[in-house]
């Protein structure tokens, strides 16, 4: 049975009041890498539960037991096939709300990620949520709600999940195993989602992230070839390289708009400051646009060729130094 997360409770107060009054269709929104799938599933059993204790899923009924195991007849996860959630899965979804339940309450849809819908998916899904079946709880999770279409967004109540206060995402990293300056770096890196962090620490990307700094660096102080640079950053892989490079150049706009007194003195932090000071704004905001572009690329239903967008992303870094070192 899914526990729900320290920093889940006070929002799970506030919902689990409405388990008589729930949305035929509930939106979960927030960072990726917060616990949204965490929450998604710890409500999802309590709403099959037959017995539920102070609104949480007792975990011994029988529906209960079902849930644990993944063989509950009245639930359906809807994931990606590959990139994306497909039409015929849509389908498949509208015979599963047409049989008959096999408990008491209401049969669970959880959709997960929302945004991996293609288009002929939400525009299929859009009708259902249009005459939602009797009886019928859809659950979808989104980590970035502003791809969803507005009509769909629409036919859903949505709830925003925040990443936890610091001193809270630190103390369950360390019930993790976690060292706390170790923990705290990584989150600095994932910008504050837990999960993300733990990954990081997992899977040794502090130190690849720190790496990805170094070469930002050398591109934009001329030292380095931009596509030997890709090639690095390849090893470490897209769709880390992409994200990180998003918030960095978000976070270093930030700075050049409201500047900080300069008391950071962790090693990421400094590295971004040598980045900094040989950017303008202008070229900033270019690079943003960039790794924006490329990050939606990452997130359509298309092949890629992954090399030669690291090889864009290192050129341009290079480009923006060498601008700068001419002026």
């Amino acid at each position: 049975m899914t526990a729900l997360l320290p920093w889940q409770n006070n929002l799970w107060r506030q919902i689990v009041g409405r388990r008589e009054r729930m949305p035929h269709a509930l939106l979960l929104s927030g960072p990726q890498g917060i616990g949204k799938q965490h929450f998604a599933n710890h409500l999802a059993s309590a709403l099959l539960c037959q017995a539920p204790q102070d609104g949480h899923p007792c975990g011994t009924c029988r529906p209960c037991r079902l849930y644990s195991s993944g063989n509950h007849p009245d639930f359906l996860a809807v994931e990606p096939e590959k990139r994306s959630i497909m039409v015929h899965q849509i389908r498949e979804l509208i015979e599963f709300t047409a049989l008959t339940r096999h408990f008491e309450g209401a049969k669970l849809v959880l959709i997960s990620p929302a945004e991996a819908l293609n288009r002929h998916a939400a525009n299929s899904l859009l009708k259902v949520l249009e005459e939602p079946p009797a009886e019928c709880i859809f659950i979808l999770i989104s980590h970035a709600s502003g791809r969803l279409p507005a009509t769909l967004r629409s036919r859903c109540q949505q709830l925003h999940l925040a990443a936890p206060p610091l001193p809270m995402a630190l103390a369950w990293l360390k019930e993790q195993g976690c060292v706390e300056e170790e923990g705290r770096l990584a989150l600095e890196i994932a910008e504050g989602s837990p999960f993300r962090a733990l990954e990081m620490l997992e899977n040794n990307r502090v130190a690849q992230y720190q790496d990805l700094l170094k070469g930002i660096h050398s591109l934009i102080s001329g030292q380095e070839d931009p596509l030997l640079v890709a090639r690095e950053w390849k090893s470490i892989g897209g769709e880390w390289v992409v994200p990180w490079m998003l918030a960095m150049t978000s976070r270093l706009g930030r700075h050049y708009l409201l500047p900080t007194r300069g008391d950071d003195k962790t090693d990421p932090a400094r590295a971004m400051q040598k980045i900094s000071e040989g950017l303008d704004l202008g070229r900033l905001l270019a690079l943003y646009q960039h790794c924006l572009d490329t990050r939606r690329l990452q997130a359509a239903a298309i092949p890629l060729n992954e090399p030669l967008l690291l090889e864009g992303l290192a050129i341009a870094w290079a480009e923006a130094g060498s601008v700068r070192q001419g002026s």
